[in-house]
Formats: C-alpha cells, sequence, structure tokens
C-alpha cells in the first residue's frame, strides 16, 4: 500500500483541513483464489462476502466509517458525480467522483487503467478518478478538474497523485485503439520497431494534469509485471485494487 496527505499549498489550510490518501495493492485481505487477497470490486466474481470484509478493511484504514465509502462503478467514460453525506449509497456510473465532504472517502477501483487522487485542500474539494485508454480518449481527467473547479476549488492549488498502472511496454494495443489515444495524447500513444501499438495510460493522465496546471506525481509500478497488484491483462479473472481519499481536519488521526 502506498499512502500520504495532502496538505494547503500555502502550507496550512484556512479551513484547517487535510486529505489523506491510499492506493492499495492486493494484500491485506480475506479473497481467495484469483482475487486473493483484497480485491474491492463486488462486481468480478469474488465472494460477497470477501469483498465486504475487504471494504471494512479499507474503511477501517481510512478511519471513517463503512458508509462513508462512495466506491466508482466505472462505464469507462467521461461521467463525473459530486457526492455528498446523503448520497453516498447511490453512486450511479461514472469514472469520477468529488466532494466538498470530510471524512466521506471516494474509491477508484482499478486493474490495469490508472486511478487517481486529486485534492485542493485549501478550497475543500477533493476527486478520485478511474482512468484507462476509453477515459483518456473521453477527457475524464479534464471532465473531474473541471466538475471540481466548479465547486470552488482552483487548478492551481489542485494536486494530484496517478497510481500504478499497466505499463507501455505490457500494453500492446489494436491500430483503432492507438490512433484514438494519439489523437488527443500524441506522446502516450507510440508505434515499436515492429510498428505494435503501445498505449501509456498513466503517461497520458499526466500529461492532461499538467495542461490543466495541477501538480501531480506518479506511482511508478506497472500492474502487469508487479506480481503483488491485480492485473486484468495478466490474469483475465482478478481483483480490483483501489485509490482512497478522504478529507478530515488536520491533527485529526487517533
Amino acid at each position: 500500500m502506498w499512502s500520504g496527505t495532502f496538505t494547503a499549498t500555502s502550507g496550512s489550510a484556512r479551513n484547517g483541513l487535510m486529505a489523506d490518501w491510499y492506493f492499495t495493492d492486493r494484500r491485506g485481505g480475506t479473497s481467495q483464489g484469483e482475487y486473493e487477497s483484497l480485491n474491492l470490486a463486488a462486481h468480478v466474481g469474488d465472494s460477497s462476502e470477501s469483498v465486504s470484509a475487504n471494504l471494512d478493511a479499507i474503511a477501517a484504514t481510512a478511519r471513517v466509517s463503512r458508509s462513508a465509502l462512495a466506491v466508482i462503478k466505472a462505464e469507462h467514460g467521461a461521467n463525473v458525480h459530486a457526492v455528498g453525506a446523503d448520497s453516498v449509497a447511490e453512486v450511479p456510473l461514472a469514472d469520477g467522483l468529488i466532494t466538498t465532504t470530510s471524512e466521506l472517502a471516494l474509491v477508484a477501483l482499478a486493474a490495469d487503467c490508472a486511478p487517481v487522487v486529486l485534492a485542493d485542500v485549501e478550497n475543500q474539494v477533493v476527486g478520485a478518478v478511474h482512468c484507462g485508454w476509453r477515459g483518456v480518449v473521453a477527457g475524464v481527467v479534464p471532465a473531474t478538474v473541471e466538475a471540481m473547479v466548479r465547486s470552488g476549488a482552483q487548478p492551481s492549488s489542485i494536486s494530484a497523485i496517478v497510481g500504478p498502472a499497466i505499463c507501455p511496454s505490457c500494453y500492446a494495443v489494436d491500430p483503432d485503439c492507438g490512433a484514438a489515444v494519439a489523437e488527443v495524447s500524441p506522446t502516450s500513444a507510440t508505434r515499436d520497431s515492429a510498428g505494435q501499438w503501445r498505449v501509456d495510460v498513466a503517461a497520458a493522465v499526466m500529461s492532461s494534469l499538467y495542461d490543466l496546471g495541477v501538480f501531480a506525481e506518479q506511482i511508478q509500478e506497472c500492474t502487469f509485471t508487479n506480481r503483488e497488484l491485480f492485473s486484468y491483462r495478466r490474469s483475465r479473472v482478478t481483483g480490483r485494487q483501489g485509490a482512497v481519499i478522504v478529507m478530515r481536519e488536520v491533527g485529526a488521526r487517533a
């Protein structure tokens, strides 16, 4: 697991908030077999009991109640949904979630796609994104930043972390996919010496964030080669790791 904290760019937020973030790997859960062990996805064939226990564990790690976990239901598009304390259980299909509510954890799931967390602590807005190659083409990252701005964020105050994703060496794609990504992110879809298209989803996300004026860092791990991460391209039947972000008061860690 990778974890850290976003604080205000000025060093301390006027509102006294910070945002903790977490990127899980596949260790520390209860799932068995292909889903071993910290699978957070309920839609991939794992037992509902195991997924529920794993989500309980993530809620405990994030120090929020289980009812405060808002989990993305991805559709590989650019829909973004704002979540409040009264709508956690009603999250629709979307690849981006934002909130201005503290003690509410946004969770993006992935198993080769790039999970992203974003925070403007100064202006009390955080977000989480699931972005694969279709999300790059659809523009889910700009759509999420735009939604954050509509809720009061400023791009220059937003910080982002791009989590583990499949690397281009392991991500050969068909010509239609490669050309579609190249059209919106020319340096993120290239052909190797054999003419095979390869896509770097994380690089496309990073480029998009930079273009928007958002400070971003990347966790340099390939889901395909790192066996402690879930990879759909490697295993097909597999679980999903998560990216989690939650705002809370400075000094609120128990």
